[in-house]
């Protein structure tokens, strides 16, 4: 008899981060591997961005009945938020479950329901060696932790940024602005998430321009923190040089990869970076950070440069490299054209994915 499957997930929207596209991607592998037995479960309504009170209170209640009337024979969450749901029900009625961990949600410090659901989870899948480190280091009771690497989806055009919202620039005036001397950020640019590595990009600029007149900074995202930096740009003169482009669409978004020289996020903490997989795809350098699972995918001095986010001059030095070697970039861009197909493939993760449901059913 097939297991009866219950995949749980925020969202799977085109354009709500990396989670949802990995989502999106267990889906079809779970599909694969239950096929008619497996459901999906989706926390936010679909008439909303976010999730509200209500749909808390309409998933929990599904998740649970699903359990209690036996409707399901095993569970994976693809995060931690939304495991909670486990703690509500005695252990005898609770399903075998997995949840995946993706960064700062499951290695910060967790209140109790978190905690539970952490620890009591058969199977908990990281996404990176850095995420399942990070986690073990900081809650060392919750046992083994599986890693496995992200991968991009078939046809990352596809891959999922919000479309029909506000544009800091056209896309057309975007793509015009944009020369061969570029370096690209992507990313969501809010409050609390200053670690990507914004700030130190903008302030290693000046040392950039001093040496190469013409480059130019395009970073590419929306949210609260860009009044902010841009004011940094002004005070540090260099606002000229860097092109602020809000939200993009999918299309824009692949023409800026492909007219950009360079793809840049010296990050301190991100769990992953499924961003350096798109710009890998683009035949693209990649500069990331020492401090945090850039170095997983990034080869030191092969398909790219990992760099100490607090050192600008450093950070600075590998930019003018970059721009000023166009055979380095080439070369570069190549060898982490072919890390990405041998090391970050769609089929490696599905496999790897297979593996971790058959723990979970066995």
């Amino acid at each position: 008899m097939e297991k009866r499957a219950l995949l749980c997930t925020i969202t799977q929207k085109p354009g709500h981060g990396g989670i949802a596209r990995v989502s999106s991607l267990v889906w079809g592998i779970a599909q694969g591997q239950f096929g008619d037995s497996c459901e999906l479960l989706v926390a936010a309504s679909r008439q909303a961005d976010t999730i509200t009170f209500f749909d808390k209170l309409n998933f929990c209640s599904k998740v649970i009945k699903r359990q209690i009337f036996g409707r399901c024979d095993l569970l994976f969450f693809d995060h931690l938020g939304l495991a909670r749901v486990q703690t509500l029900l005695p252990a005898a009625l609770r399903r075998p479950y997995g949840v995946f961990l993706h960064a700062v949600e499951a290695w910060s410090t967790l209140n109790p329901n978190r905690l539970q659901a952490l620890v009591e989870a058969k199977v908990r899948v990281a996404n990176s060696k850095y995420t399942a480190d990070r986690v073990a280091a900081a809650h060392p009771e919750v046992g083994e932790i599986e890693v496995c690497h992200l991968a991009l989806g078939l046809g990352i055009e596809a891959a999922g940024r919000k479309t029909g919202e506000f544009y800091c620039c056209s896309p057309e005036s975007v793509i015009s602005r944009i020369h061969a001397n570029s370096i690209l950020i992507v990313g969501r640019i809010i409050k609390n998430e200053r670690w990507k590595g914004h700030d130190e990009l903008i302030s290693a600029w000046p040392l950039v321009v001093l040496k190469v007149p013409n480059a130019q900074l395009v970073v590419v995202g929306g949210g609260d923190d860009i009044p902010r930096l841009r004011a940094l740009a002004e005070q540090l003169d260099v606002s000229a040089s860097i092109l602020f482009t809000g939200h993009v669409d999918d299309r824009t978004l692949q023409q800026i990869y492909s007219r950009v020289a360079a793809f840049a996020m010296p990050s301190r903490a991100e769990g992953f970076g499924i961003v350096y997989l798109e710009a890998m795809h683009h035949r693209l350098p990649c500069i990331g950070s020492v401090r945090d699972a850039a170095r997983e995918i990034i080869v030191d001095g092969e398909t790219g440069f990992l760099v100490d986010q607090s050192d600008r001059a450093e950070l600075a030095a590998k930019v003018i490299l970059l721009l000023t070697d166009p055979f380095l970039r080439a070369r570069m861009g190549y060898s982490g054209f072919e890390r990405l197909r041998t090391s970050f493939s769609l089929e490696q993760f599905q496999v790897r994915m297979r593996q971790v449901f058959e723990k979970l059913s066995a």
